[in-house]
């Protein structure tokens, strides 16, 4: 990548940052044209943590200091601060950290990890199918006589939802997060069946699934069909993504929780993750790395701050940014034999339409 560091009176670009210096957005280079600076706005932030306070206002007679570079399509970027041109001190602060900036530009790759609509629990959409087909086997459960074993992880506020559904239809629902859970000690083992709760990872639910099963042999439930697999998609992406990535940037809203699988995958993994609120807050030495991962986690501003990195990272160096997503989907067999029709078993319909698993174990 060839880089230009320019200490000389240049056509001055919109400031994103006023005061004794004023970072631009843009500027005129003599060679390369118009030169564009996306990471600006985090060059700022840097840059107004080493200003002194009441230090004079920009005047006419300023000097652009300026780092610049080629992208592979001839495109150039850099980063540039105007300041006071007899102003030495202001001068010495914007090239060391014009240095610091220029130590971490580079050409990177970027991996964005691709949440699925049903990745966190807490906050998916009502109209999620599995929630429904989820409540839909419940009140079936409920209507036969049936105990529930509501098979999920500890977190997952769906349950108590489902388990006050049975409650309502005058059944009864217990929270499972172990096959031994002392709550189903009293229950008839011939009448109990097992909803496994979307948002549920389906790898955490199934060895539970299995124990019960050991437990209670009579044990009947959902048709795997109905299982979602939303959280299992999510830990695959955040694992695949961070396994191939020097750092993680967590992109998150100042008041989301963390995500747990996040912290699981990354702390297994030993990969460095920042959490970031704002891409304005990043500093060089976050961003010190070849390979970085981006993971976007269930903020309703999620979109606006990943555009935000990608533009600062690109203002940083040539950036090859690519999308990955684990998505598991449904497989209907093709052969001749599968598609013969199936015997009809006895089902019933809730008001909303959907219908419940039906009789088998």
């Amino acid at each position: 990548m060839n880089r230009t560091l320019l200490v000389q009176t240049l056509a001055a670009g919109p400031p994103v940052a006023g005061g004794r210096i004023s970072v631009l957005t843009g500027f005129a280079h003599p060679l390369r044209g118009a030169v564009r600076c996306p990471a600006a706005p985090a060059f700022a932030a840097g840059l107004a943590e080493r200003l002194r306070t009441g230090a004079p206002a920009l005047g006419r007679a300023a000097v652009t200091v300026a780092v610049s570079y080629l992208h592979r399509d001839g495109q150039a970027g850099g980063l540039a601060a105007a300041l006071p041109a007899e102003d030495d001190a202001a001068r010495d602060v914007v090239l060391r950290a014009l240095c610091e900036w220029t130590g971490v530009m580079r050409t990177r790759s970027v991996l964005v990890a691709e949440p699925p609509a049903c990745a966190n629990a807490a906050t998916a959409a009502a109209w999620c199918p599995h929630r429904r087909t989820a409540h839909a086997s419940v009140l079936d459960f409920t209507d036969r006589g049936d105990a529930l074993a509501l098979i999920t992880e500890p977190g997952n506020a769906f349950a108590e939802q489902l388990a006050a559904d049975a409650r309502d239809a005058g059944g009864r629902a217990e929270i499972v997060h172990e096959p031994s859970a002392s709550a189903l000690e009293d229950v008839n083992p011939e009448a109990l069946s097992f909803v496994i709760v979307p948002g549920t990872r389906v790898e955490a639910a199934v060895p539970i699934l299995l124990g019960l099963r050991r437990r209670f042999p009579r044990l009947r439930g959902q048709h795997p069909d109905e299982y979602c697999y939303g959280r299992s998609d999510w830990y695959e992406t955040v694992r695949s993504v961070a396994s191939a990535s020097e750092c993680v940037l967590v992109l998150t809203d100042p008041a989301e929780p963390s995500d747990p699988i996040v912290a699981e995958v990354l702390g297994g993994l030993g990969v460095p993750g920042v959490r970031v609120t704002d891409p304005a807050d990043l500093r060089p030495d976050q961003l010190a790395h070849g390979a970085i991962g981006l993971i976007p986690t269930g903020s309703a501003t999620a979109g606006k701050r990943l555009a935000e990195t990608l533009d600062l990272l690109g203002g940083l160096g040539p950036l090859s940014a690519r999308r990955r997503v684990t998505r598991t989907e449904p497989l209907r067999p093709s052969h001749p034999a599968a598609r013969a029709p199936r015997p009809t078993v006895a089902a019933v319909e809730d008001a909303t339409g959907w219908w419940g698993s039906g009789q088998l174990p």
